[in-house]
């Protein structure tokens, strides 16, 4: 990865492990 590729892979991380996470309660 290059400078400036560290923003998206955090990014694509967070999508990666928010997936498999439950949503979030909706009131």
């Amino acid at each position: 990865m290059r400078g400036g590729n560290q923003m998206n892979c955090i990014e694509h991380l967070l999508v990666t492990h928010w997936r498999p996470m439950p949503a979030p309660p909706q009131q």
